[in-house]
């Protein structure tokens, strides 16, 4: 099968015009012109879509689908508000509430073009819906303690469900990692517990220096982080813990976590120089969430100085309940201009052609550099003869930038969600504007239980 299109679009390479893209068993055969590829092979039936650019599948770099419902139920507050609203709203999610909600949350990335994600779940409802829709990516498992005790006991829950996730992630396009859990909500010895688990490659993400609450936690022993229970307030660590008058950075690398060989640090928003210096040092990849972050008033990751510096840096989403929705194309478009704003013409990475960030750079951070945070860019990413047919199509008729002479500027600045003409997978169509999802799912089920799910949690 031949898809062509009057654009396609290939990170880290030229773009090319009047091309295509030859699928056989899943995997990308071939990419050219479409003359060549029709020429090459004449019997293989062909899809032109006109108008529209091939673009790879987006890469979601960070996201907690399972969240998914929760998008607009806590109200428009600061982050630590948000945090602690979002914490009473968890409880009265059962096991049937957060595999919906994440089944829902995996149609609506596919809805946007997002063809792969690394989640981050205790449940393992995000393992559940990717396996469900095809969706591809990594899945952690978090590991929550906050007592010394209960460290070894969560431990081994959290071994036992990485084995059995990898049993039924088998064959999907999946990697099943670890984590431990908000650094300002978890004991130091899961931080080395972790790293000690994950010194076989066994892949590790960790949340850091992602708000200033946190980053004064570690560094001074203070948080406004506290959880209510029957017994009345309770501080989220032991007050035996003493601050560590480091940076978040620091504190992770002391109790050894950024040593493991197959790490991503999410967020990376409160940094200075020595600490992305420790990043580059020990190989930490990196995800950013700019909207999410800004949206909480949590801050801004230096993504220019983790380009300048040689970092591998991925672009996410975070959690619908966060952000808002799960949108690779907003979060481009913001995250472009956010940093232009900010940085100007600073950034001189690349050829040396562009002085400040470019569209084509964003989209790169959302398809291959993406992949190559969660370290599978040998599989998804790009458009490469061998990887995965991870493909997204997108109707430029309607884009705003009809005469721009970059077509990765026309697509990031003037494309939207509703310009998506199909989502495939493994080679195969999940989505087509004109004929909605092609998935074996219960859709009038779904749309149900998200009503009934919304009420409960608004109540």
């Amino acid at each position: 099968m031949i898809l062509v299109a009057q654009c396609l679009l290939r990170p880290g390479e030229h773009h090319l015009n009047n091309a295509g893209v030859r699928v056989l068993d899943g995997r990308i055969d071939a990419v050219g012109t479409a003359a060549e590829l029709k020429a090459r092979y004449p019997y293989d039936d062909v899809e032109d879509f006109g108008a529209a650019v091939i673009v790879p599948g987006f890469v979601n770099a960070h996201t907690h689908i399972e969240y998914s419902l929760m998008n607009g139920v806590v109200g428009d507050v600061p982050y630590a508000q948000w945090k602690d609203a979002l914490h009473h709203k968890e409880v009265l999610m059962t096991a049937e509430d957060w595999n919906d909600s994440a089944l829902l949350g995996a149609l609506y990335a596919i809805r946007g073009g997002i063809t792969s994600i690394s989640d981050v779940t205790t449940t393992g409802a995000s393992l559940r819906a990717c396996i469900a829709t095809g969706l591809h990516g990594a899945i952690y498992r978090e590991v929550n303690a906050q007592a010394k005790e209960d460290v070894g006991p969560a431990m081994e829950r959290a071994d036992e469900d990485v084995h059995r996730w990898r049993h039924e992630a088998r064959g999907h396009g999946l990697k099943i990692g670890i984590g431990p859990g908000p650094l300002y909500l978890t004991h130091p010895d899961v931080l080395a517990a972790v790293a000690d688990y994950g010194r076989d490659g066994t892949p590790i993400e960790v949340h850091i220096a992602g708000t200033r609450e946190e980053c004064d936690f570690i560094r001074y022993g203070t948080t406004p982080f506290y959880y209510h229970s029957a017994q009345g307030a309770t501080p989220v660590q032991s007050d035996a813990l003493l601050p560590m008058g480091v940076s978040s950075v620091r504190y992770a690398l002391n109790w050894g976590l950024l040593y493991a060989p197959n790490v991503m640090a999410i967020h990376c928003v409160h940094v200075d120089d020595e600490d992305i210096g420790r990043l580059l040092d020990n190989d930490v990849r990196i995800a950013i969430c700019p909207r999410s972050n800004a949206k909480l008033g949590c801050g801004v990751s230096p993504l220019v100085k983790f380009l300048d510096r040689g970092l591998t840096v991925g672009l996410g989403t975070n959690s619908p309940a966060a952000a808002g929705m799960t949108d690779m194309l907003a979060e481009m478009r913001f995250t472009l201009l956010l940093e232009r704003g900010i940085s100007g013409e600073r950034y001189e990475a690349g050829d040396g052609e562009d002085t400040f960030l470019s569209a084509k750079q964003m989209l790169h951070l959302a398809t291959l550099g993406g992949a190559k945070a969660i370290g599978m860019d040998d599989e998804l990413g790009s458009i490469d003869v061998g990887k995965r047919a991870d493909l997204a199509v997108y109707d430029l008729t309607s884009s705003v930038l009809q005469e721009s002479a970059s077509p990765n500027a026309r697509f990031v600045h003037g494309a939207s969600r509703g310009d998506l003409m199909m989502t495939m997978i493994d080679g195969e169509p999940v989505y087509r504007r004109d004929k909605g999802f092609l998935i074996d799912v219960d859709f009038d089920r779904l749309t149900a239980r998200a009503v009934e799910i919304r009420s409960k949690l608004r109540a």
